[in-house]
């Protein structure tokens, strides 16, 4: 009996040691909900962000963001920090989509997720607020007095001081 509880220990051990080596370079997946109130001319952003100590493996998984009703997607960005942590070197890639409204309004996403390597992450459901697109020149023409609308040809100085 005496002999198969050192063996029991010796596995539980052994178990122990094997999950914490692969807790340590398992990658961790962090979702950013982007501002939730824009102009119909500014776009929408939904990012994630992989965080993994550096001899964790290299190759970045693949991903899918979701497809929002009314929005449409414009581009991905990408990004890569890296940082000393308790002696090791941890990197982060932050991956963000982008999405143009079609038209203003107040659109509920509900049952969205984003796909990273195998696992799929949920968000929680948000309102996007769009509100109509300012045209410049109603802007410049309401702000500014028409004597102070320059020509082209005119000079035009700012002069600035910290004091």
């Amino acid at each position: 009996m005496k002999k198969l509880g050192s063996i029991f220990h010796i596995v539980f051990v052994m178990l122990t040691l094997a999950f914490s080596a692969l807790g340590q370079n398992a990658m961790t997946v962090t979702t950013q909900i982007g501002s939730k109130s824009i102009a119909q001319d500014e776009n929408f952003i939904l990012s994630f962000t992989l965080t993994s100590v550096e001899n964790a493996s290299t190759s970045l998984p693949t991903y899918k963001f979701p497809e929002l009703l009314n929005f449409k997607k414009q581009g991905v960005s990408r990004a890569k920090a890296s940082q000393s942590m308790n002696g090791q070197m941890v990197n982060s890639y932050t991956f963000s989509q982008y999405y143009q409204p079609d038209k203003p309004g107040n659109f509920e996403i509900n049952n969205e997720w984003i796909e990273v390597g195998n696992q799929t992450y949920k968000l929680e459901p948000f309102t996007i607020v769009v509100s109509p697109s300012v045209d410049a020149e109603e802007f410049t023409e309401e702000l500014l007095p028409s004597e102070l609308i320059l020509n082209s040809n005119d000079p035009f100085f700012v002069i600035t001081s910290n004091i």
